[in-house]
């Protein structure tokens, strides 16, 4: 619960026989707190909740927080995991990933334009932080009539790079993934065009061979083609007067 007039939180409902959600029995978890933002971070903002290898993480946009839990199967209970993380004072962590095969987590966060990376603890599930970059390229961010807010982060398919969407900017910042660089696991290896505005979502189809990206201000979508071998992108085409798309899912027969 994202929280819009008041301290957000997080709730578990136990699925009746016909796999439903029932409120009986429903436990609620307030994360309390605030942030320096002044009109963003009044109050916390619970923004994405994901389970990893057997925890539960909350990533708080405002109060710069990831909150890590122990999930308890059999009742459906959570503990906190000794104190918050906390990001960087009025970063505003939005969304978090993990790597499929690597120890390590990613954040983007919405109010500093940054990207966070963290190595995980598998015993404990605890991140123990290692880098922050921008995703913004320097002119950007020296335009002052220019605002930007990092939405999402995935992978691509091959998990050779982290991209992460900005709007504002409309732009997709790509990252590269150093497996050799233990303190600089990311660096930008460029950033490309969306071609429209606000980009809230992007996502790979199924084959791994194709980029769509929604832009929610500029009402449309929009497909690249992947190239795994180098790492680059070829505009397809695009969908126009597609009103506000925030998001895409891909459904297999």
């Amino acid at each position: 619960s994202y929280g819009d007039k008041g301290a957000s939180n997080f709730t578990f409902f136990p699925l009746n026989d016909c796999k439903q959600p029932e409120e009986k029995g429903a436990q609620t978890n307030t994360v309390e707190g605030s942030g320096p933002h002044p009109t963003r971070q009044q109050h916390s903002y619970c923004h994405h909740a994901l389970f990893h290898q057997g925890y539960l993480y909350v990533v708080d946009l405002g109060t710069d927080t990831i909150s890590v839990y122990h999930f308890n199967d059999t009742n459906g209970e959570v503990k906190l995991i000794n104190n918050q993380i906390k990001t960087e004072a009025g970063a505003g962590p939005r969304h978090i990933i993990f790597h499929p095969t690597k120890p390590l987590a990613f954040v983007c966060n919405e109010l500093n334009s940054t990207t966070n990376v963290y190595r995980v603890d598998s015993s404990s599930g605890e991140l123990e932080y290692i880098q922050t970059i921008k995703t913004r390229r320097q002119d950007d961010e020296n335009d002052s009539s220019k605002e930007n807010y990092p939405a999402e982060l995935q992978f691509t398919p091959d998990e050779k790079y982290l991209l992460v969407s900005n709007r504002g900017d409309e732009n997709l910042v790509i990252f590269n993934l150093n497996e050799n660089n233990e303190k600089e696991i990311l660096s930008v290896k460029e950033h490309l065009d969306c071609h429209g505005s606000f980009t809230r979502y992007f996502t790979f189809d199924p084959t791994g061979k194709f980029l769509l990206i929604a832009n929610q201000k500029s009402n449309n979508l929009v497909c690249f083609s992947y190239n795994r071998d180098n790492g680059t992108y070829t505009f397809i085409s695009q969908l126009d007067n597609i009103q506000s798309p925030q998001h895409m899912i891909f459904l297999n027969k």
